[in-house]
């Protein structure tokens, strides 16, 4: 959730990417007909590869090599029975990505920021996706020309 990564870019992690509260992305897991599960240095579009900021307090540990061993079905099957376990709506493991952006919106951030974080290649993707989440901002807006200046 704290850092808006897809799936394959996750799994993709390495301790080596990990530089002081930032993580500088050199890999993701891709599906590979006929190959399977691969790790990859080709990310989902030429901006994916990115440094995405992280809470100081988020600890990945130390090591080498990959820092997420799972396959993706892993990942689902514990955030499935974390959901039961909890006694929630169990959501797709993407939406915490979306919920990711919802945060940065709702915190002010402005929107060339998310689509750099969230590695998109153009503003009118992340517009396309979270413009919806705006609305409540357009509305604060007008109350700032509630008294004259």
């Amino acid at each position: 959730f704290y850092t808006g990564l897809r799936i394959g870019e996750l799994l993709g992690l390495q301790y080596e990417d990990i530089i002081g509260n930032e993580l500088h992305l050199s890999h993701t897991v891709k599906y590979i007909k006929g190959k399977g599960y691969i790790l990859s240095e080709k990310f989902k579009t030429p901006n994916s590869k990115r440094i995405v900021p992280i809470p100081e307090w988020l600890d990945l540990g130390q090591g080498k090599g990959r820092i997420f061993t799972y396959a993706f079905t892993t990942v689902r099957d514990i955030k499935k029975r974390t959901c039961k376990r909890l006694g929630i709506e169990p959501i797709r493991v993407h939406d915490f990505r979306h919920s990711y952006a919802a945060m940065l919106i709702n915190k002010g951030v402005d929107i060339y920021t998310i689509k750099e974080l969230l590695g998109h290649d153009t503003i009118n993707t992340t517009l396309d996706t979270y413009g919806h989440l705006y609305d409540s901002k357009r509305k604060e807006i007008s109350k700032l020309f509630d008294k004259k200046i």
